[in-house]
């Protein structure tokens, strides 16, 4: 039988516990290295946003697809006290806007007569980008109902909506895109106005027939302008071109009151094109 000795007996290894304990010790401080290192970059990225944030725009995420025409006014030596121009990008047109006090406006008198003919005691004023009427003329021209463009004024209380129309200044223009002249511009009407005449199909709310009684030059606001008559219409249709557009003023009205309608002249007159 051999000789025990404290030499052959197995000894626990020591040095595999050891190296177990370190790989675990290793292990968990990565594992805490990597915690505090994410929090780290967290803090510091959402940190850096919130201070970004003030120092640049935004970024757009909707774009709006509908919006209000800008308004811009501006005063004039030319124009009565307290008028003022404004335009809406419309027509390259600016409209000279009378103030809303008295005698332009006509403050509301509960105890009036029913009549809405009657512009005393209406609470009618001049109402700025206020349109009551379609182009006639242009829409008859190639691609002019889809494309025309109209900056107005009106003579109408706030709830108006009757069908009466006081007084009113409509400027509507069509893109000139056949760069036609004022002559060249008349004739395919004429041509577009025959066509429509000879057309039989229904007309809805529009008349039957269009027919030219005259066609008279001038000059007015700078520019040579056709005053246009047309059988059975309300007034003339002021007709001209330029380079960039084709015109269609009108101004019109059933009011009798002649103050109202010579401030509808007035304002007329002073038209101003860009």
């Amino acid at each position: 039988m051999p000789e025990v000795t404290t030499s052959n007996i197995q000894q626990p290894k020591t040095g595999s516990l050891a190296t177990r304990r370190n790989v675990v010790i290793c292990f968990s401080l990565i594992l805490v290295m990597s915690v505090l290192l994410t929090y780290v970059q967290y803090y510091s990225y959402y940190n850096d946003t919130d201070r970004s944030a003030d120092n640049t725009n935004p970024i757009i995420t909707k774009t709006p697809t509908i919006s209000s025409p800008v308004i811009t006014e501006a005063g004039s030596d030319e124009l009565p006290n307290g008028w003022v121009y404004k335009g809406d990008g419309q027509c390259g047109v600016m409209i000279p806007v009378p103030p809303q006090t008295e005698p332009y406006i006509a403050p509301y008198d509960p105890e009036r007569p029913p009549s809405v003919t009657e512009d005393k005691g209406s609470g009618r004023y001049w109402d700025y980008g206020r349109g009551v009427f379609w182009p006639d003329l242009l829409t008859l021209l190639p691609n002019g109902e889809a494309n025309y463009q109209q900056s107005a004024i009106t003579y109408a209380s706030p709830d108006e909506a009757s069908g009466y129309i006081s007084a009113t200044v409509v400027v509507s223009c069509i893109p000139n895109t056949g760069s036609y002249n004022n002559e060249q511009a008349l004739s395919l009407l004429k041509e577009r106005i025959n066509n429509y005449n000879m057309d039989t199909s229904d007309k809805g709310m529009r008349p039957s027939t269009y027919e030219i009684i005259s066609a008279i030059q001038g000059t007015r606001w700078g520019q040579n302008v056709i005053d246009i008559d047309i059988n059975g219409t309300n007034g003339v249709y002021m007709f001209f071109t330029t380079p960039k557009y084709i015109y269609e003023i009108r101004s019109f009205g059933e009011s009798t009151d002649s103050f109202t309608r010579e401030t509808a002249d007035k304002i007329l007159m002073n038209l101003k094109f860009n």
